[in-house]
């Protein structure tokens, strides 16, 4: 059932992106139910919390990591395949950043706009599947847009990092919450999305397995000419220093240059 994730329709506005059902047969599904901790889950943003999979002993887990996990990951990022190629090479490794399980509580009040890219630039991809059965007014991901003008004023928002929560972004979709629907996209600088709040009627804790996919950290070293952990504090706030700008800039123009057969 992991193949629908070759057929589902891949969109490249305003970044790859797709959502794929029915990716894991019922009984696994059930499964990851019945095995799901009751405890150990950390908090993330408010109301949210997550549970380190690297840090798990359960066997069950071990075992779904190493198989159907890795399944999935490899099939998306296949999908994504000639964003990565232009970004980095053909052979380039690209493994697991971060595996996790997520659960929210019933009146959660979402999560602002926001990239991973300005903090992880070395992730290129994030897959959310959702879990939870019989779920009413749980919300799944939305993708949005900047509306920038042009090119530099793409760039001037996406080194505004403290603007993001309040800015006026464009909707492009909202990801209806099913259980066994995989959402996967690029992770580039231009990346926003967000959750809304539940409603007021919500059932369910919006289970979600959770995968950061990256390259090797000397590949985005190269790309940007400075440590991680140098991009993230220059990123961390807002800046106009021309050489973020100037990184953005060629990032989001190489984004938009691959040439994308469907």
């Amino acid at each position: 059932m992991i193949d629908t994730i070759e057929s589902a329709q891949l969109h490249v506005n305003p970044v790859p992106w797709f959502i794929a059902d029915d990716v894991l047969s019922s009984d696994l599904l059930e499964e990851m139910h019945r095995n799901w901790p009751v405890s150990g889950f950390a908090p993330e943003v408010r109301c949210n919390y997550v549970y380190d999979l690297s840090s798990s002993h359960d066997p069950f887990w071990a075992s779904f990591c190493a198989g159907p996990c890795m399944d999935m990951c490899h099939k998306a990022m296949a999908r994504f395949r000639p964003w990565i190629t232009a970004r980095y090479h053909p052979d380039v490794e690209v493994q697991p950043a971060y595996i996790c399980l997520m659960q929210a509580d019933p009146d959660y009040p979402g999560h602002h706009p926001h990239t991973h890219h300005y903090h992880d630039p070395e992730w290129c991809a994030t897959l959310l599947l959702y879990l939870d059965r019989d779920s009413c007014g749980v919300q799944g991901t939305t993708l949005l847009s900047s509306n920038a003008s042009d090119l530099d004023d793409e760039a001037r928002i996406a080194a505004d990092v403290s603007s993001w929560p309040s800015r006026d972004f464009g909707e492009v979709t909202t990801v209806d919450f099913t259980s066994g629907r995989l959402f996967a996209m690029l992770d580039t600088p231009i990346s926003y999305h967000c959750v809304k709040a539940a409603l007021s009627n919500a059932v369910g804790n919006r289970r979600i397995f959770r995968v950061h996919l990256k390259v090797p950290n000397h590949h985005a070293e190269g790309i940007y000419g400075v440590s991680m952990d140098a991009y993230r504090k220059m990123r961390s706030v807002t800046t106009t220093d021309p050489v973020v700008l100037g990184w953005l800039k060629r990032d989001i123009e190489e984004l938009r240059g691959v040439q994308w057969t469907g």
